[in-house]
């Protein structure tokens, strides 16, 4: 097998190496599961890791440590695009270590022309159009659910998730390292993948098998090669994916993090003496519950970092949707969004959005608006276990006032303006909770969600749903949907809706068959927590 020159080693460092290492131990005879979908082209796709005891790979790019001569590797890479199933036209060689605490990847992706690699700096999940090379690992081997890290031959960062097998949550940011280097024969990527990065089950006993997925992209051959080919008119990406086998049990992770702040404020305002100031305290505490789920948890929340929103103008009818970027409520976010329809039970931006439930009085002459509503706290649990995902939300909105001059007039016709509070959102709780199952063997689920929010001395409103994703014939046909009933305030008053949306569609390897229909009644009403 050729290898890169600064990887060579002789026989003593090799025998000095391997008395500090725990090779894993013997693979179980097959890593197929008794939910393994039917994928001919996984046969033989099973790399073994290393155990590493001594010290660990230096992140670097280089691929020189001695470690990495001493695992296994794979090299047999095919094509996606453009002649798909044959052999990729440039040799890539990955090998995977591991100790207590993280994962490592090393791969060699052999370029047969070095000056002609495509690289180029971008931003996070931005990068330009290079190579890249796309590590995925699928730790709770569901054959649904799979992290993602990719970096280019600048080593610009991009990761994400998939979920439901085939849908993608860029919302995901891991906190991980890599390093590349340009050779005289290719280029090299060297990552370091913390466990706590990632959700998985800790088995008892050896034999841990994990899905691994592993891609290629060739920027100016325009090619993309895969570990495990696709042929034309299958579909699947995480149940595809091939076999990490590891010969011991992994550690659970320690999860958890604390991160308080303060925050002082004064503004001076013409006309206002003194000047209105006041200093904030808050908290983020995040905490695995095992190795499945984590309890996170604020009080008070700064989110003055969040990227702002882009300035829209909006001159329909349609309210503008502005997706979500504080931290807290994107993590696991997608749990309590069904994706398959037009409509959202939850949509986590009201929550502390701008407060307005209240207008003011006749007479009121507006000083101040308040621009945000106050979130005295947020909590959630969120997780994955034996087929099941769930998850739990709650957050505590403060009561928000305006301040207004309230004119009125005596007898004389004198008017008299009195600086008050008025007020104009009460003290709100908003809760969601979400509970999903997969069936058939992990290709399918079917999931329920319910949200209310509750108001002090105000309508509450609340809402439930059902939903479905039914996959067969090796996920070529789908049917899903996302059927719910919303108890809600409106211009007649509290009254009962119905709606949903519902899909159906076949996939073959040259056409298409897609077909939708949705039904909302008058009365459906989701925009309290909503969309």
């Amino acid at each position: 097998m050729v290898r890169p020159k600064r990887q060579a080693r002789g026989l003593v460092t090799a025998l000095l190496i391997l008395a500090t290492l725990e090779i894993a131990g013997t693979p179980p005879a097959s890593a197929q599961t008794h939910n393994e979908p039917a994928v001919p082209e996984k046969a033989g796709k099973e790399l073994r890791a290393l155990r590493v005891v001594g010290n660990a790979p230096r992140i670097d790019g280089r691929l020189d440590d001695a470690v990495w001569a001493l695992a296994d590797s794979i090299d047999d890479f095919v094509q996606w695009e453009p002649d798909n199933m044959d052999p990729l036209s440039e040799r890539t060689v990955l090998r995977i270590v591991y100790d207590d605490r993280h994962l490592y990847v090393g791969v060699y992706c052999y370029d047969s022309e070095p000056s002609r690699i495509g690289s180029g700096f971008g931003r996070r999940d931005d990068p330009p159009p290079s190579d890249e090379i796309f590590i995925g690992f699928d730790p709770r081997h569901d054959h649904l659910t799979g992290y993602v890290f990719a970096t280019n031959p600048s080593g610009v960062f991009s990761d994400f998730k998939f979920f439901d097998d085939t849908n993608t949550d860029w919302d995901y940011d891991a906190v991980w390292e890599v390093r590349t280097d340009i050779t005289e024969e290719g280029w090299t990527a060297e990552f370091r993948v913390p466990l706590s990065q990632m959700r998985f089950s800790v088995p008892q006993g050896t034999g841990v098998v994990w899905g691994l997925g592993v891609r290629r992209e060739i920027q100016r051959k325009g090619e993309e090669g895969q570990w495990v080919g696709r042929p034309r008119g299958e579909v699947g990406q995480v149940s595809r994916w091939g076999h990490l086998v590891f010969g011991s049990a992994l550690s659970a992770p320690r999860r958890m993090e604390a991160i308080p702040y303060t925050a002082a404020r004064r503004e001076d305002l013409p006309g206002r003496a003194p000047s209105d100031h006041d200093l904030l305290v808050g908290a983020d505490f995040r905490m695995g519950l095992g190795t499945a789920a984590t309890l996170s948890a604020t009080v008070n929340p700064d989110f003055a970092q969040v990227e702002q929103d882009p300035a829209v103008l909006n001159l329909t009818i349609f309210e503008s949707f502005f997706p979500e970027k504080r931290p807290f409520f994107l993590e696991d976010g997608r749990t309590f969004i069904p994706p398959y329809g037009i409509f959202r039970l939850f949509h986590s931006r009201r929550i502390g959005r701008r407060p307005g439930r209240y207008g003011l009085e006749e007479g009121d002459e507006l000083v101040e608006w308040p621009l945000l509503t106050t979130i005295i706290g947020a909590g959630k649990v969120t997780g994955k276990s034996a087929g099941w995902t769930y998850g739990a939300l709650s957050a505590l909105t403060a009561r928000e006032y305006a301040v207004v001059d309230s004119i009125s007039v005596d007898s004389a016709g004198v008017e008299t303006a009195t600086r008050t509070s008025r007020l104009i959102e009460p003290l709100t709780s908003y809760s969601a909770a979400r509970i999903q199952r997969d069936i058939m063997g992990g290709s399918s689920n079917v999931g329920a969600l319910a949200t209310a929010v509750v108001r002090e001395n105000d309508a509450n409103a609340l809402a439930g749903g059902i939903d479905y994703k039914i996959r067969w014939d090796r996920n070529r046909f789908e049917w899903n949907g996302h059927w719910a009933v919303t108890r809600a305030g409106g211009p007649d008053g509290m009254a009962t809706g119905f709606g949903g949306v519902s899909n159906f569609g076949w996939d073959g390897k040259h056409f298409e068959f897609w077909t939708h229909v949705d039904h909302f009644g008058r009365d459906f009403r989701v925009t309290d927590l909503g969309f």
